[in-house]
C-alpha cells in the first residue's frame, strides 16, 4: 500500500489515532519506512498531549531521526516523562526510555558525566525488569570500576549469567579472558577454551587471541598461527612475536623465514622507535650514534621500563612502550638482542647522526636497520 493511500485512508484528527499513523512510518508497518513523517505525526500529537507520542519524540531527537539529533531536547523529554507520566506508559518504552538516558549519563551527552548515577539506572532496570542490556552494563561498570568499585567477581557472575541463560553475545566476549586469567573466578583453561570458541564463532577476534595462546601451550602451532593472524592488533605486539617464533621454529610452510620477518620486524620496529624517540626528546644533549642505540638496547628492558613509566603520556617514548606493554620484559629483551647485531651491521656502513632525523626520516632509518 502506498504512503499516500495510508494517510488519506487515515483521515485523523484524534491524538491517538495520528500517533499509530506515526508508528506506522517509524517502524514501517504497512508503509515504506518515513522518519521525517513519523517525526512530524509525533510532534503533533505532543501539541495535543499525547504521552506515547511524546516519548517515541524523544527518540527520534536522540537518534536524529526524521529531526535534528539533539540530545538536550531528548533528555528533557525523557526525564519528565520519568517524573511526571511514568504509569502511562509501557514497560518496554520505560525500561528502553530509562536505559537511554543511563547511556546518556555514562557517555556525558548533554548531561554532565555521571557513572554512579548511570549505574543506578542500570541496576534498577537489571534487577526490576530484568533488562540484559542493563545487566550487561552493570556487568561491564563492574569490570572497569565505573560509577561503582570495581569487582571482577560481581561482573563474571553477571557476564556468565547473560551467556550461560541469555545467550548474550557481548558476553561471551569477556570469559575468556577472565577464565584465562583467573580475573573474578578461579583459572580454568578449558572453560576460557568453551567460551572463547563461542566468541569468535561470535565476530570477536579478541577472543581468538586466548585460543591461539591455548594452542601454542599445547604445542598446536598450525592453529596458533591461524589465531594470532586473526586477533593481529596495532596496538600491541604479542601476536607478532608469537607468529615470527612460530615461524621461526617451528611450522613446515613455504616461505617461513619471510613469514618470520614480516611478524618480528614490527616489533623491532616498535623497540627502535621507541629508543629513538626517547634519545631524541629526553636526552636532546646527547649525540644520536650506534654506540648509543647499542648501549640502549643492552639495558635490560626491566630497568629501561622504569625510566619510561615517568615520562609524560604524550611523549612518544611511551606510546610505543604501551604497544610493547603486552610483552614480558623477557620477550623484548629477547628481540632486543637480536637488533644488536641488525644495528651493528648496519652502522657498518651508515653514520647515525641527530641531523639525518628530519620529519620522516625516522622511521625511514629504522626500517633500514631492521631490513
Amino acid at each position: 500500500m502506498k504512503n499516500t493511500d495510508v494517510e488519506k485512508k487515515e483521515q485523523v484528527s484524534d491524538s491517538n489515532s495520528i500517533y499509530e499513523l506515526g508508528v506506522k512510518y517509524y517502524f514501517g508497518i504497512s508503509v515504506e519506512k518515513d522518519y521525517d513523517k513519523a517525526a512530524n505525526y509525533f510532534q503533533k500529537t505532543v501539541n495535543m498531549g499525547n504521552i506515547k507520542g511524546k516519548y517515541f519524540l524523544g527518540k527520534c531527537y536522540y537518534y536524529g531521526r526524521g529531526i535534528d539529533q539533539d540530545f538536550e531536547k531528548a533528555y528533557k523529554i525523557f526525564d519528565e516523562l520519568v517524573h511526571n507520566n511514568e504509569k502511562d506508559l509501557s514497560q518496554n518504552m520505560l525500561v528502553n526510555m530509562c536505559g537511554i538516558m543511563a547511556d546518556m549519563l555514562h557517555l556525558g551527552q548533554y548531561v554532565k558525566q555521571d557513572d554512579k548515577m548511570a549505574f543506578e539506572f542500570y541496576k534498577l532496570l537489571a534487577e526490576q525488569y530484568n533488562d540484559k542490556i542493563s545487566k550487561f552494563h552493570m556487568a561491564e561498570m563492574y569490570y572497569y570500576g565505573f560509577g561503582v568499585e570495581k569487582k571482577m567477581d560481581e561482573a563474571f557472575r553477571l557476564f556468565k549469567d547473560l551467556a550461560d541463560n541469555e545467550n548474550y553475545k557481548e558476553a561471551f566476549f569477556y570469559l575468556p579472558e577472565m577464565f584465562f586469567y583467573g580475573r573474578g573466578v578461579e583459572k580454568n583453561i578449558e572453560e576460557a577454551k568453551k567460551y572463547a570458541e563461542v566468541a569468535v564463532e561470535n565476530g570477536d577476534n579478541y577472543s581468538a587471541f586466548f585460543l591461539a595462546k591455548i594452542s601454542y601451550s599445547n604445542q598446536d602451532y598450525e592453529n596458533a598461527a591461524k589465531y594470532f593472524e586473526q586477533a593481529l592488533d596495532e596496538k600491541y605486539d604479542d601476536c607478532y612475536y608469537y607468529l615470527g617464533k612460530i615461524y621461526s621454529e617451528n611450522l613446515e610452510v613455504n616461505d617461513k623465514e619471510k613469514k618470520a620477518k614480516k611478524f618480528f620486524s614490527k616489533v623491532e620496529k616498535d623497540i627502535l622507535s621507541m629508543i629513538f624517540n626517547y634519545v631524541l626528546t629526553v636526552r636532546e644533549k646527547d649525540s644520536i650514534n650506534s654506540d648509543l642505540i647499542l648501549e640502549l638496547l643492552n639495558e635490560p628492558y626491566e630497568k629501561f621500563k622504569i625510566i619510561i613509566n615517568l615520562l609524560p603520556d604524550e611523549n612518544l617514548t611511551k606510546n610505543f612502550s604501551q604497544i610493547l606493554s603486552s610483552l614480558t620484559d623477557e620477550q623484548i629483551d629477547e628481540v632486543e638482542r637480536n637488533l644488536v647485531e641488525k644495528v651493528r651491521a648496519f652502522s657498518k656502513e651508515h653514520v647515525i647522526r641527530n641531523e639525518f632525523f628530519g620529519e620522516g626520516d625516522l622511521e625511514r632509518y629504522i626500517l633500514e636497520i631492521i631490513e
